[in-house]
């Protein structure tokens, strides 16, 4: 694939992997390229031990370990990204959950 320069090919070479990763996915029924954060390797289970999760000043509390969002253009170069891949997508997964 032709990637907009060199830091979005290495971050997509990067996908599945803890920390940061761009994607492209199509997300209902569009081409889209999404930023992840993953903070262990997607399928790894990770231990909590001596952890108290149960709450935080009496509020419920989750634990993050993915996050992810859609990118419009490249954080590197700047290029626009729907419209420098618009003719460049390849067959891309749906998306999935974190």
């Amino acid at each position: 694939m032709d990637y907009c320069c060199d830091a979005f090919s290495g971050m997509a070479a990067d996908v599945g992997m803890s920390g940061f990763s761009i994607e492209c996915v199509y997300l209902n029924g569009q081409p889209t390229v999404m930023i992840y954060f993953r903070a262990v390797p997607a399928g790894e289970r990770v231990a909590l031990s001596g952890m108290d999760l149960k709450s935080v000043a009496g509020k419920q509390t989750r634990l993050i370990l993915a996050s992810r969002t859609r990118l419009l253009f490249c954080p590197w170069c700047g290029v626009n990204l729907d419209k420098f891949y618009k003719k460049k997508w390849p067959v891309f997964p749906p998306a999935k959950g974190l």
